[in-house]
């Protein structure tokens, strides 16, 4: 391997490592289809899984279940929980943050 390679090497794994991970995907993905609909109404467990399932097809749809797996393993360990009366809009706030952090 020469220099050139080395250096073509070195950006390509600075590009990978600055994306978002696929449960930092999934959770801003979640967040956003929760802000979509109904932002102002409180948070309620059939309205979170809908979003949830909405993220997880537009972001993980076509990956290998084992891929799909994991990134929803990883997402769901940095989940907020939800606060009494919180709307879907301000929970949708604290997953967006919560995205930042896997």
């Amino acid at each position: 391997m020469n220099r050139s390679d080395t250096i073509e090497a070195d950006e390509a794994l600075r590009q990978a490592l600055a994306q978002p991970t696929l449960a930092s995907r999934l959770l801003a993905e979640t967040a956003r289809q929760l802000a979509r609909y109904r932002p102002h109404h409180p948070l309620h467990p059939t309205a979170w899984g809908a979003a949830l399932a909405r993220g997880v097809h537009h972001t993980l749809d076509g990956l290998p279940e084992v891929i799909q797996n994991r990134a929803t393993a990883a997402a769901v360990t940095a989940l907020p929980a939800a606060r009494p009366g919180e709307t879907a809009g301000e929970y949708a706030i604290r997953l967006h943050a919560a995205a930042r952090t896997v």
